[in-house]
């Protein structure tokens, strides 16, 4: 996909050149795919839908994909001429960011729009209020630890772990699949290039008994059943078919000792 800035008006010099992006037909969704042509058309009634279309679906992106689109998105709003799909371009940056916090070197960019109004403002101030990851050590958005699990049919285990405490993210069946699980991110991938390898989490979920009875109706064994605990959370226990042993808690009170 390409795309050229028409700011200034048909046939002048662009003001910030060509962006084109370029991507495997196995290393991203035909959804993404579908939003980055919509991001990148040169008809703004399209680009406003593309960038509607991010806050609709950006809870399945991995990291690779938001970073490819938070990048086409700022590069669309630079080149931006219709008010309407640069409130809509912003506003998905936004709400990408609040989940996937995006670095100053993706966002900074945007510092050369000057003086906006009106909800254009708003969701650039949302932007740099929020805090910007300026490490190179990880990925923006990735925490410093991230478990990782490796079994023999990952495609079960990625449906389980969806089903029963609502993670986001899309099964990819060619490397580990990037799961988000409230602020954190789990990858589960195959076993065709390693052993198996299990783990035992404590997740922290908004209904431990609701998401204990899900875990059960999809096989995992009760190891705990729920209760309340002198630390001020309501806790369960289980372990899943894969051998994988869950702690399930929703936080209540004070800690008592």
């Amino acid at each position: 996909v390409g795309i050229l800035s028409n700011r200034g008006g048909e046939g002048k010099r662009p003001r910030y050149g060509r962006l084109r992006v370029t991507s495997s037909e196995h290393s991203i969704s035909t959804s993404i795919r579908d939003v980055i042509r919509q991001i990148a058309s040169r008809d703004a009634s399209e680009r406003d839908r593309g960038a509607d279309e991010v806050t609709d679906i950006l809870g399945s992106f991995s990291w690779d994909e938001t970073l490819l689109v938070a990048r086409l998105l700022v590069f669309a709003r630079l080149n931006e001429t219709s008010d309407e799909a640069g409130e809509a371009q912003l506003n998905a940056l936004a709400e990408l960011n609040a989940i996937h916090p995006l670095g100053a070197p993706v966002l900074d960019p945007l510092r050369s729009l000057g003086r906006l109004t009106g909800s254009q403002s708003e969701h650039l101030q949302e932007l740099f209020s929020a805090p910007l990851r300026d490490s190179a050590a990880q990925p923006a958005g990735w925490p410093a630890l991230i478990p990782r699990i490796a079994v023999d049919d990952p495609g079960s285990l990625v449906s389980f772990i969806q089903y029963v405490f609502a993670a986001t993210g899309e099964f990819n069946g060619n490397r580990p699949t990037e799961l988000r699980l409230g602020d954190s991110l789990l990858m589960v991938g195959s076993t065709i290039e390693r052993e198996p390898m299990t783990a035992s989490l404590y997740l922290y979920v908004e209904d431990t008994d609701s998401t204990y009875r899900r875990a059960l109706e999809r096989g995992a064994a009760s190891l705990e059943e729920p209760r309340d605990m002198p630390y001020g959370d309501r806790r369960a226990m289980i372990r899943d078919s894969w051998g994988n042993t869950w702690q399930i808690a929703t936080h209540r009170g004070e800690f008592t000792t």
